[in-house]
């Protein structure tokens, strides 16, 4: 009797060791993904809070020809766009006009890109408040992160 609970007990141990084991490897292989996800989540966090942005980047793109950036007046009052920089190049210096909540698409060649790299700039908007005739300038607290389309 002494000698079958004895085998029992390493049956069970070598069970439970499967089990572990087994979780083990499903963990690994769900963590192999996150730097993918975690590069995806950099994207949306940077596209949501430049939607938001008081001169607001609704859409934007990057590839081997230049940028297409879609701005909106995110103000009450009209404000006329000055200078665009990406990091230290400025990619759009034609002064613009928006109208509070109108979206126009700008485009540059200042700066293009491989399809399939990724991108990351720190933004600064230049603007003029046509209501006061006050010069500003907008820089973003969040990068305009992305991949390069093409």
């Amino acid at each position: 009797m002494y000698q079958k609970r004895k085998a029992q007990g390493a049956t069970e141990y070598l069970i439970i060791l499967a089990v572990v084991i087994i979780i083990g490897l499903i963990v690994i292989g769900i963590l192999r993904n996150v730097p993918a996800s975690g590069a995806a989540a950099k994207e949306r966090a940077s596209k949501a809070y430049w939607e938001g942005a008081d001169v607001g980047v609704t859409d934007f793109a990057i590839d081997g020809s230049g940028i297409v950036l879609f701005i909106r007046n995110n103000f009450a009052r009209d404000v006329e766009i000055t200078n665009i920089k990406f990091d230290t190049t400025s990619v759009y210096t034609t002064d613009t006009v928006f109208r509070p909540g109108e979206i126009k698409k700008l485009t540059s060649t200042a700066i293009t890109c491989t399809g399939g790299n990724t991108y990351s700039y720190e933004v600064s908007i230049d603007y003029t408040d046509l209501t006061t005739n006050s010069d500003f300038t907008f820089d973003g607290a969040t990068s305009l992160v992305g991949t390069c389309a093409g």
